[in-house]
């Protein structure tokens, strides 16, 4: 008797599962559409990049590295461009 039971109980788990997972998916198309556009709006240059205009330029750069604390470093120079 408790083999039988089993089998429809088993069977009734996994519609009812099934069934709750395409209702999460129907959910989800629209809510990827809304968090799709926030995240295209938040892209949008703002007052923030405004304020880091007067870094956009070619920046001289001279890099001094140490592999030893007993010897002179090396020195590397270079040119950084932020756009």
């Amino acid at each position: 008797m408790r083999g039988r039971l089993r089998s429809p109980l088993l069977l009734v788990m996994v519609l009812a599962l099934v069934g709750c997972s395409g209702a999460q998916e129907a959910k989800s198309d629209s809510g990827d559409v809304d968090v799709a556009k926030a995240l295209d709006n938040a892209m949008d240059p703002g007052e923030g990049h405004k304020k880091l205009d007067f870094m956009v330029r070619e920046f001289d750069v001279k890099i001094r590295t140490w592999l030893d604390p007993e010897q002179d470093p090396i020195e590397s120079n270079a040119v950084a461009i932020n756009t």
